[in-house]
């Protein structure tokens, strides 16, 4: 407790001090005394932009020192209520009370049970004035003209320019979500709306199609986790045929299978809006991916695509390099949690490597190990564009960092990589630190917190910068020789494919496999002979 009462006291001496833009009071069982104290510093501050108070139950008083404070103050734009306990009365102080706010641009009210306030909620997004009385002593008007027992403020804080409004688990169901749609209709302001786990059903999706047929402004729409399978699919399908303005659209872990890929294949064959799509946790394997994967071919204007945690098999992989071919917008690729074999990996990394717009790769838990490494490798050596690699959760040891960073040293573009919860020991940390403190590109590195890591750039470094190998003023002893020609035996045998796993796999796959091993193994034998990467020095 202690030292909780001290974490709280440094976070509010720097907020004395203007010298930090993140607050977190999650959980700390604020009470209303502890709100006005800090609602007081906030009124002042100037550098603050992030502020957490999810999971503190806001009283009626509490709720009144925060509004007090985002009047007034012009720097926070976002703020966390995750489940505070808030009531209609609390929705409607924060909501109109901080109408005069400029700054705040992303609110969070998830799971806080909104079903039981959805009409003061509908009242806020709609731009009506609420009609709901009040007891004569709570006088929430706003301005010269208020009266006592009812708002004369007829805007709210959401009908102004407003990012994002985050109204995930709140078991609205059917009647919420159609009155929040019907809402949304005649709010023109709201950039972003999440609705995920909400139990919206059918009648809910469609309600929601006919609110992307007539908003004009949402440009985000997260509706995850709702059930609603293909059919859900097929309803908001029809919206995107005509709208023109929904730029993000995440619509994960809805059960849709194979035709409800389908589905959203031939509704954005055409679509010339869309940039990011999320179909994960959908149940999607061969069928689906061929649809989606003939959407992508034409479709010139998606740069994002999740297709984390489906049910993918060697036919969907190779739908989805047949489309990579074709495809040169996308720039975001996800496929996180399916399983890749040697073969599928194969497939994928080929069309990779010539992809010019590729920015981030993420494989996350696709049971990818040393072996494997050696198409990543490849891949990342001839691949220009890509930015960040996520390999977080596979089967990757030492030998597997060993081989990526051979060939990340000829790519001077790639900034950040992900190896946390892998099987790496301190050696392969070591491996890695040695290469990141050298680079000038990779500046984010990410590796499980026990093993010892340096993050100490070497200044007037560059990775990947090949110059001419610079004689040494004292010749390099028989043991130098004899340590480099180990260390590149080592390499070669560390690349080679083991021999009993030939017979079972595709005699196509081993060829390339071990084309691939030389490739890399020629290209650090020529880097260690005639030119020396700086990253390795």
């Amino acid at each position: 407790m202690a030292a909780l009462r001290l974490h709280i006291s440094e976070q509010w001496r720097r907020m004395e001090e203007n010298t930090i833009e993140s607050i977190d009071l999650h959980s700390r069982n604020l009470d209303a005394d502890q709100m006005g104290c800090f609602a007081q510093l906030l009124k002042t501050n100037c550098s603050v932009q992030h502020v957490d108070l999810s999971y503190n139950k806001l009283s009626v008083p509490a709720m009144k020192a925060l509004a007090s404070a985002l009047r007034v103050n012009s720097s926070l734009s976002s703020i966390n209520l995750e489940q505070t306990s808030m009531t209609a009365e609390n929705l409607r102080i924060l909501l109109y009370e901080t109408a005069s706010n400029r700054s705040l641009q992303k609110l969070d009210l998830s799971n806080n049970s909104l079903c039981h306030a959805v009409d003061a909620l509908t009242t806020a997004i709609s731009c009506r004035a609420p009609s709901t009385e009040q007891p004569p002593e709570n006088k929430y008007a706003v301005g010269p003209t208020s009266r006592q027992g009812s708002f004369a403020a007829t805007l709210s804080i959401l009908n102004r320019d407003f990012e994002l409004l985050d109204l995930s688990y709140n078991s609205f169901g059917v009647k919420g979500t159609q009155q929040i749609a019907k809402a949304m209709e005649k709010n023109h302001c709201i950039k972003g709306l999440i609705l995920d786990e909400n139990e919206i059903g059918y009648d809910g999706v469609d309600s929601l199609r006919r609110m992307l047929i007539f908003n004009t402004s949402l440009t985000r729409l997260d509706i995850n986790a709702n059930d609603v399978g293909p059919t859900g699919a097929m309803i908001i399908c029809e919206s995107l045929n005509v709208n023109t303005t929904l730029k993000e659209l995440s619509f994960a872990g809805n059960n849709i299978g194979n035709d409800g890929a389908a589905f959203f294949a031939v509704a954005l064959k055409d679509n010339r809006s869309l940039v990011s799509l999320n179909l994960s946790e959908n149940g999607i394997s061969g069928d689906g991916m061929k649809a989606l994967a003939n959407f992508l071919r034409v479709n010139k204007v998606l740069k994002s695509i999740n297709l984390s945690d489906n049910q993918f098999d060697r036919e969907s992989y190779v739908h989805l390099a047949k489309a990579l071919k074709k495809n040169d917008t996308l720039e975001t690729i996800v496929l996180d949690k399916n399983t890749l074999e040697l073969a599928d990996l194969a497939v994928l990394c080929k069309p990779l490597k010539t992809r010019r717009r590729l920015k981030e790769l993420s494989l996350k838990a696709t049971n990818i190990d040393d072996i494997k490494m050696v198409f990543i490798s490849q891949m990342v050596a001839s691949n220009v564009s890509i930015r960040k690699l996520n390999l977080k959760g596979n089967l990757i040891s030492d030998k597997g960092i060993d081989i990526v960073l051979s060939g990340m040293k000829t790519n001077v573009f790639i900034n950040s990589l992900n190896v946390c919860k892998n099987l790496l020991s301190k050696a392969g940390a070591k491996s890695l630190e040695k290469f990141y403190r050298h680079s000038s590109t990779l500046n984010e590195v990410q590796i499980d917190a026990g093993l010892d890591f340096d993050r100490t750039k070497i200044g007037g470094r560059r990775t990947g910068v090949t110059l001419p190998l610079r004689r040494s003023k004292r010749r390099s002893s028989d043991s130098d020789a004899q340590k480099r020609s180990s260390e590149r035996s080592s390499q070669r045998a560390s690349m080679e494919l083991d021999e009993r796993m030939a017979d079972s796999l595709d005699p196509t796959v081993v060829r390339e496999y071990r084309r691939a091993s030389i490739s890399l193994d020629r290209g650090a034998y020529q880097s260690g002979r005639q030119t020396v990467a700086c990253s390795i020095l």
